[in-house]
């Protein structure tokens, strides 16, 4: 039996998950559930609680809920090394599996690099391209300068895309990619067809999803005479954003067809891709989005633009449609040519499903992820 100590923000309520890397614990953690050979002691550092949380998730799995000894994060990252050198001595992990980098990794810096195994989820050198005001820029800076710094010194390293793996400036001594899970409900819905001409974007609502590309591409499609329906899951980053994507849908006369819905369960969000058809993701960057594991996993067509790890997931006129970034004119191709094609999406949707069997299931994922850790933890011995 290996016991390891993995580490990654988690809600103390776990009904709040609604997406991102959060989501993408949550499904490993269900995954090393289904193992026999693995105990998982995960930690997350939380700054909305006042005093530690001990929560018995399955029988294999414990998750220790750790308040912020100060409310300075910077500050917190050092203070709270010491407890999580009092509870590293006292359960004695095989492995520790950091699954973010930034900033976690300062809170791990001081300890054995050959028993840590990092994934990297977000990119934050690419992500500060997208800063829009001072302070925003002075938070991703910090970030990308711990990635920069701290991150290419681990070496035992799992890539959720090989698009990670290039952009990764260190020299690993053990690497894996493996793709992340998503939850099986996702992937225990039969196909069906959904609502033709219907359209669901779920993410974060903000410059880098590009939610103003698909708006433009939906108007243009309008003066054709082909009309979709859009339903919006997401919160808006920025109020002024918000105002941004309003007076944009008023000019290209989209009231009717646009529908704002909000963050969603998990739950919710499967509902709502079982009333559609199709999944438009057009972001200027991403590492490997788990809106669009979650769409193939329930057979919807996703139509992306072709930045970061999406091309690793969906083969262009296979498994789904790419774009290069910010092509309005070939989102609006592909639109057009999916618009009350019926025959199509079925036959997309089958070989997406199939697909996002063989690569996103949670025991499969936590599978290679055991394996993995066997490796590690042979060449420390």
């Amino acid at each position: 039996m290996m016991k390891i100590l993995m580490t990654g923000l988690l809600p103390v309520n776990l009904a709040e998950v609604r997406g991102g890397v959060v989501s993408v614990i949550l499904n490993l953690l269900d995954g090393f559930a289904e193992l026999e050979d693995v105990e998982i002691l995960h930690l997350s550092f939380n700054s909305d609680i006042d005093n530690p949380i001990s929560v018995r998730y399955k029988s294999n799995i414990n998750i220790f809920y750790i308040p912020f000894k100060s409310k300075y994060a910077l500050v917190d990252y050092y203070l709270n090394r010491n407890v999580l050198k009092e509870i590293i001595e006292k359960e004695k992990p095989d492995l520790i599996h950091i699954e973010e980098i930034t900033p976690q990794l300062i809170r791990f810096a001081h300890l054995d690099r050959k028993k840590i195994i990092v994934t990297q989820h977000g990119i934050m050198k690419e992500d500060l391209k997208n800063a829009k005001t001072i302070v925003d820029w002075f938070k991703k800076s910090f970030k990308a300068l711990v990635e920069l710094i701290l991150y290419p010194t681990f070496t035992n390293l799992i890539f959720i895309s090989n698009y990670n793996a290039r952009l990764f400036r260190g020299t690993p001594t053990h690497a894996e990619r493996i793709f992340n899970p998503v939850n099986p409900v996702f992937l225990d819905t039969e196909v069906s067809l959904g609502k033709l001409n219907s359209i669901l974007f779920v993410a974060v609502i903000s410059e880098r999803k590009n939610l103003q590309l698909l708006l433009c591409a939906l108007g243009e499609l309008r003066k054709m005479g082909l009309i979709f329906e859009l339903n919006v899951a997401g919160g808006f980053k920025s109020e002024s954003f918000r105002n941004r994507i309003n007076d944009l849908v008023r000019e290209l006369n989209l009231g009717d067809q646009v529908n704002w819905h909000g963050w969603r369960t998990q739950a919710e969000i499967l509902e709502m891709h079982r009333q559609s058809s199709i999944l438009v993701l057009p972001s200027m960057q991403e590492s490997m989005p788990v809106a669009i594991a979650e769409a193939m996993s329930t057979g919807r067509v996703v139509v992306a633009s072709d930045v970061g790890g999406v091309a690793e997931m969906v083969t262009h006129g296979e498994t789904g449609f790419l774009f290069p970034s910010n092509n309005q004119e070939k989102l609006v191709s592909i639109l057009k040519e999916l618009h009350q094609n019926e025959e199509l999406i079925k036959q997309i949707s089958s070989k997406a499903k199939a697909m996002a069997k063989q690569s996103f299931h949670p025991k499969i994922v936590a599978t290679l992820t055991r394996d993995f850790y066997q490796k590690v933890k042979t060449a420390i011995v």
